[in-house]
């Protein structure tokens, strides 16, 4: 019904039933949550009025637990939310709300687990989660409209977390199953660099290292 990605993301929602979905957008995550991951309740948090609107429009239809969020952030999750969704952003800007919200408001950390998709900056947002002490415990690679998408799963811990400077940019367990997709990436990767047919030191950098992950 929906896309390859809402679809996947659902699936990693389980096996916990209360999710909040940070810009929720359309909607559409919670109603296949709701389908198809046993979720019970949900709520839709955006801080725009708009995609909030949307959202509304497209739930009325299902008798389903929502409460809907004109809010930023997780300042208005419940006490009882599992599972916190954040995709289709930016890493920078997911690390920040996450950061407020440890720094402020403190109510990530009832939540049993996060469920990350950024568009951008994966690096910066896995070292963001290793320096925060979430452990990345699964991560899916999706191929959809001509792009590649990331999702992350974490789960708090109490352990310092260290992940070497691969694992932070390939992902500790993509780089650990280096299924087809993934390699699918990785040779896309090189041909758009080898393209470039570039001197830089940065760019032959970065070819090596591509490389090496796939001998």
């Amino acid at each position: 019904m929906f896309s390859k990605r809402i679809c996947e993301i659902a699936k990693l929602i389980k096996p916990y039933k209360i999710i909040a979905d940070v810009g929720c957008d359309h909607g559409y995550l919670i109603i296949e949550s709701f389908l198809n991951s046993d979720v019970s309740k949900a709520i839709a948090i955006d801080n725009k009025i708009g995609p909030l609107n949307s959202a509304k429009k497209n739930l009325e239809k299902y008798n389903f637990n929502v409460r809907f969020s004109l809010s930023s952030g997780v300042s208005d999750i419940d006490d009882d939310t599992e599972v916190v969704v954040i995709s289709g952003m930016g890493g920078l800007l997911i690390s920040k709300i996450i950061s407020d919200d440890l720094t402020n408001n403190k109510k990530l950390y009832n939540v049993k687990r996060l469920i990350l998709q950024a568009n951008r900056n994966n690096f910066e947002l896995r070292k963001f989660l290793m320096e925060n002490n979430y452990q990345i415990i699964d991560e899916k690679i999706i191929y959809e409209d001509d792009k590649y998408y990331e999702i992350i799963v974490c789960e708090r811990v109490n352990e310092k977390i260290i992940y070497t400077f691969e694992e932070l940019y390939f992902g500790p367990m993509l780089l650990k199953r280096k299924d087809d997709i993934f390699i699918s990436r990785i040779n896309s990767e090189l041909i758009k660099l080898k393209k470039l047919n570039s001197d830089s030191l940065e760019v032959k950098e970065k070819i090596d290292r591509l490389e090496k992950i796939i001998c």
